[in-house]
């Protein structure tokens, strides 16, 4: 099964996350003489599923785990119910042990404003298009940073219990 791809711009195209559906994934430049489809990552920042790895052509690799195996037992029905009440694919009140604690209210405000942008994107036409893009990308910028801001609070934690 080959992967459908998004085209954002003429050297931009990106794959659907499973879970969420928006197109968060990386694809390679589709004028790349060998694309390297498993150099691409597999998480979704947005909802945090964990796609199924494609191959070097674009299809799904069948050598895969599982959704649940990849995704801390989660079947991608629970994951998409979990992302429409949490933004998330785990419920903040049943997270798995290895993590710390919920999303801080910065990350989930940063989610709340990438999933509006992205939610915005099939009804721009023309060139209100590039400018929908271009909002998507801040948001997501935004996201990332809040992210690794969150990571290293966490590295701190866990340094300082040791």
């Amino acid at each position: 099964m080959t992967i459908e791809l998004v085209a954002i711009g003429p050297l931009d195209r990106r794959r659907r996350c499973e879970c969420c559906g928006f197109p968060t994934l990386g694809a390679p430049d589709e004028y790349e003489p060998d694309p390297q489809w498993d150099a691409t990552l597999p998480a979704c920042n947005l909802c945090e599923w964990e796609s199924r790895p494609l191959d070097w052509s674009g299809d799904v690799r069948s050598d895969s785990t599982s959704d649940q195996d990849r995704n801390d037992g989660l079947t991608v029905d629970t994951a998409r119910n979990n992302f429409a009440r949490f933004l998330s694919i785990y419920d903040p009140e049943n997270l798995p042990p290895w993590k710390i604690g919920p999303p801080s209210s910065d990350i989930v405000d940063r989610r709340q404003e990438l999933s509006a942008a992205y939610n915005r994107l099939p009804n721009i036409i023309g060139s209100d298009g590039y400018e929908a893009w271009k909002r998507v990308r801040a948001c997501e910028a935004a996201l990332w940073q809040a992210l690794k801001a969150n990571q290293a609070r966490n590295e701190e934690i866990d340094e300082s219990a040791t």
